[in-house]
């Protein structure tokens, strides 16, 4: 059947918080007319310090546009000593000169605990307490102790004899026994960002989606969305209406929407119902920041620039139990980053209690008096309306969306994806793309469709 549908763009990008930038750019060196839409301004009063969050990434030698994006506004960061995890029995490195030793004592102490304990459930959580570190770090859905154990298990009997005889080499250094110890891939180089002062006022991200523009992507970042518009079955189209720099409804032949359920319906009810009929789906936990100084400059200079307090790995994984804590923008100030009950995002005797709790972790380490709350997070200072969803939520274990809503739009935003890891997503984007590519190519083969703006 012949098309009836005048497209504006071949593909129209909707996103936020980066989202969506590579994507665009790719898009278009593809040949396709390309529109994004940046919607981060109408999500909340973030700061610099939020858009990226504590996980970094590993290195991202296999994707070095993504590494010349996330440089393009700030500075990446490797870690001399790799992630550093502060337990109660002291600092754990994975790199560095005191990492093959803090490798071989957690093994000999895993098998001396285990000798001791019959508890076969707590042996195992001991013997993979790295591997649930791996799976949860950066993870958006929740993680079992027991999935934990099973995906260690799966990757014990998957690896390689090559694979076994590196982690063993890495592991060893005297006659110890090493044997089944696993180790997880915090051994690879991992990535932190930081912002310069430019950033604090946004100017650098805008001029990130202004770069865009010079590669003939048509961009804004100041029109406001009002709805979404999907045509029907026998002659589809993805459709965006908005008000401000563009007006009305323009159409694509596909869309990618990069915004989650909850961040949809915060824009418009009616954007949501149109692209997640089942409704915002709500998280069990988020991360939130709080801002700490330092009140001793010399202590802080022997301090990793980000590292991870694990007090009990037999507790749950969360509040002032596991903290994860980098080095902010100003001099002796460190970011905290909390993992709590999404309930209690906006209860603030809640989050005033946790900040207590994280004095208590650090004078623990560094002894009472030498760590200061500066800032509580910005869920304590705003309320929803202002700042809206959570930046970094965590979804229940079993949370499931539908795979598709509409056969011109592909969904991906934080409650479709893995991980935040940034090498998890420059993995995902180029499934995406191609995707993408073939919705538009079955709608140029309709037949008489055509696009109205030269690119």
């Amino acid at each position: 059947m012949m098309s009836l549908t005048s497209f504006d763009y071949d593909l129209f990008i909707v996103g936020a918080f980066g989202r969506g930038q590579k994507l665009a750019l790719a898009a278009r060196k593809l040949g396709l007319k390309t529109a994004f839409l940046d919607l981060t301004h109408q999500l909340g009063a973030w700061s610099c310090e939020d858009f990226e969050g504590p996980f970094g990434t590993l290195g991202l030698e296999e994707y070095p546009d993504w590494r010349i994006r996330l440089s393009s506004d700030g500075q990446l960061h490797e870690q001399e000593v790799g992630l550093c995890i502060w337990r109660r029995e002291g600092p754990f490195e994975f790199k560095g000169p005191l990492a093959s030793y803090h490798l071989r004592h957690q093994h000999v102490a895993r098998r001396q605990h285990q000798a001791a304990r019959a508890d076969v459930n707590h042996e195992f959580f001991e013997d993979y307490w790295l591997r649930y570190l791996d799976l949860c770090w950066g993870a958006t859905r929740e993680v079992s102790f027991h999935e934990a154990i099973r995906v260690a298990q799966q990757t014990a009997n998957q690896q390689s004899a090559s694979a076994n005889a590196k982690a063993t080499a890495l592991a060893q250094t005297s006659s110890s026994p090493t044997e089944n110890f696993l180790l997880p891939p915090f051994l690879t180089p991992r990535l932190r960002k930081t912002f310069s002062r430019r950033w604090l006022n946004l100017s650098a991200y805008e001029n990130g989606l202004l770069r865009l523009r010079e590669e003939g992507v048509q961009v804004s970042f100041t029109s406001r969305l009002k709805d979404v518009a999907l045509g029907g079955a026998q002659d589809p189209f993805f459709g965006i209406e908005t008000t401000g720099e563009w007006v009305g409804l323009t159409k694509a032949r596909a869309g990618a929407w990069l915004l989650s359920s909850e961040e949809t319906y915060f824009l418009s009810d009616s954007a949501g119902r149109a692209l997640y009929p089942q409704g915002a789906v709500e998280p069990e936990c988020c991360w939130l920041r709080y801002e700490f100084q330092l009140l001793t400059s010399e202590l802080g200079r022997k301090f990793p620039q980000h590292f991870v307090i694990l007090n009990d790995v037999n507790q749950f994984w969360m509040g002032d139990n596991f903290l994860i804590v980098q080095k902010a923008l100003l001099p002796d100030v460190w970011d905290v980053w909390v993992k709590i009950p999404f309930v209690q995002r906006f209860n603030s005797d809640y989050l005033r209690e946790v900040s207590d709790r994280i004095s208590v972790r650090f004078g623990e380490r560094i002894g009472a008096d030498r760590m200061a709350l500066r800032e509580m997070p910005r869920e304590f200072q705003f309320t929803y309306q202002q700042l809206g969803p959570a930046r970094f939520p965590v979804f229940r274990e079993n949370t499931q969306l539908a795979q598709k809503v509409h056969k011109t739009v592909l969904r991906s935003g934080p409650d479709h994806w893995a991980h935040y890891d940034w090498s998890d997503r420059a993995r995902s984007e180029g499934d995406e793309l191609a995707t993408l590519t073939q919705m538009i190519q079955r709608r140029k083969d309709k037949g008489s469709d055509r696009t109205l703006h030269a690119p």
